[in-house]
């Protein structure tokens, strides 16, 4: 999970009309938003992004045995070749995602 961008229908405080939106996560954390109209940005502060994100990951490497031990459970071998893959690519995912967080 790095950073993620979605497109999505919402009322602008702004520009006062459904439009559509693009939402940017980094993990699963909210980071901003911004109107495709008016182009109306609301962006969280840095501080609460960092605390959130420091939870979220603190989560994430928490209950990652048991994700782990579920996704072996209904596809073993499938979760036993792309496991080695995963595990070399994540330490890149996790700085994309602090490298988003910091801007």
């Amino acid at each position: 999970m790095s950073k993620e961008i979605i497109e999505t229908s919402l009322e602008c405080p702004h520009c006062g009309e459904e439009t559509v939106h693009e939402l940017v996560y980094v993990g699963r954390i909210l980071a901003s938003t911004t109107c495709m109209k008016c182009h109306a940005q609301v962006k969280h502060e840095a501080d609460d992004l960092r605390i959130a994100y420091g939870r979220d990951l603190a989560h994430r490497i928490a209950t990652k045995p048991f994700r782990l031990f579920r996704r072996f459970r209904r596809a073993p071998v499938t979760t036993a070749l792309e496991t080695p893959r995963k595990a070399m690519s994540m330490p890149r995912k996790i700085w994309e995602e602090i490298r988003t967080l910091l801007r």
